[in-house]
């Protein structure tokens, strides 16, 4: 069972910061201007790592925002993790946290825009990632609070991208293990996959309720739906639309 709490700090002024719990493990992340927070994507990706038989010794983290995941990793006992973004408030949030947490001996922070042809050194045991996935008709702003969610028009932007170059930093037999919104058409990744190299994969689900912020894109949502390429669940009690997350594990077979 993994939950996640806010508990109040202070360090000369009174800040928020998130405590995230799973499997008694415990991390505690402060979360920076500019760095994509942990969200119930990253929870749902936390608590499929944590419900694995055995602990990967290598692991690249695609898009490491404020770090939960690669803290998260090297809690578990992870030897090495590498955290990747292209975002330098990113970086520099995964830093401070991997010192709050005393694991940065083990996580390498590393500027990569992992949107572009890698020639990596790298050879790990599994590829993690909550990719920006949120379809949004046009990129926000810099300054607008969803602006770290957006995945292209469809979503996709970032999904096929990470799907794609995983296997220059992966051993053969290793894992991508990434959090998929029903958003973003699940059915175009499902066909993706084997012309990467990931010849099999296995499927977790979970539900969770539109967020606020997702209101101010349902014109979007529902013309995505329309054409078959989103798909929710509509409310019949006056509550909220209801979106499905996909942990998919994929193995690479070179």
């Amino acid at each position: 069972m993994l939950r996640s709490q806010l508990i109040l700090h202070s360090v000369r002024t009174l800040k928020q910061m998130l405590k995230i719990e799973a499997e008694g493990r415990s991390i505690t992340i402060d979360p920076l201007p500019g760095a994509m927070d942990p969200s119930p994507y990253t929870e749902f990706l936390i608590e499929r790592i944590v419900a694995r038989d055995s602990v990967p010794r290598e692991v690249v983290d695609v898009g490491c925002g404020s770090g939960a995941l690669s803290i998260f990793l090297a809690k578990l006992g992870v030897k090495q993790v590498y955290a990747f973004d292209i975002n330098d408030a990113a970086l520099e949030a995964t830093r401070k946290n991997t010192r709050i947490n005393d694991v940065s001996d083990r996580v390498d922070v590393r500027k990569v825009d992992f949107t572009e042809s890698l020639d990596s050194e790298l050879d790990v045991d599994m590829v993690v990632s909550n990719p920006p996935s949120l379809p949004m008709r046009s990129k926000p702003d810099s300054e607008y609070d969803m602006y770290n969610y957006y995945g292209g028009e469809d979503g996709r932007k970032f999904i096929e991208k990470l799907i794609d170059n995983s296997p220059t930093v992966l051993k053969r037999g290793g894992r991508l293990l990434f959090i998929h919104t029903s958003l973003a058409n699940v059915g175009d990744t499902v066909e993706q996959l084997p012309s990467s190299g990931f010849d099999s994969f296995d499927c977790s689900v979970s539900e969770l309720p539109f967020r606020n912020s997702y209101y101010e894109h349902i014109d979007w949502f529902r013309e995505l739906k329309e054409r078959g390429v989103a798909h929710y669940e509509e409310p019949d009690d006056g509550g909220r639309e209801t979106e499905y997350l996909y942990a998919l594990s994929c193995e690479f077979s070179g």
